[in-house]
C-alpha cells in the first residue's frame, strides 16, 4: 500500500512541477516576501515582527491557493485522459 502512494505522489509531483501555474504562485510569493520588507520599513513599531507576520500569513494563503490548483489541474487531466476511472473502481 505504501508503495502505492509513493508512486501516486510521485507522478502528481512531477506533473504538477511541469505547470506553469506553480511558476506564477512562485513569483507571487516572492512578490509577497518583498513586500512585506516594505511593510516593515513602513512600520512604526516592531519592523521584524511586521515582516514575519505578513510572511507567514501570506505563505498561508499561497499554501492554500497552491494546493486547490495542483488539485483541480490533477483532476482534470485525469478526466481528460480517463484514468481516473480506473482509479476509481480499483477500490
Amino acid at each position: 500500500m505504501r508503495d502505492r502512494v509513493q508512486v501516486i505522489a510521485r507522478a502528481t509531483f512531477l506533473e504538477a512541477v511541469r505547470d506553469r501555474v506553480l511558476f506564477v504562485v512562485l513569483l507571487f510569493a516572492v512578490g509577497v516576501v518583498l513586500f512585506s520588507r516594505v511593510l516593515g520599513w513602513l512600520s512604526i513599531d516592531d519592523e521584524l515582527k511586521m515582516v514575519e507576520d505578513f510572511s507567514l500569513s501570506g505563505m498561508s494563503i499561497l499554501g492554500l491557493l497552491l494546493a486547490m490548483l495542483v488539485g483541480a489541474f490533477a483532476l482534470a487531466k485525469e478526466i481528460e485522459r480517463r484514468t481516473l476511472y480506473s482509479l476509481l473502481s480499483r477500490d
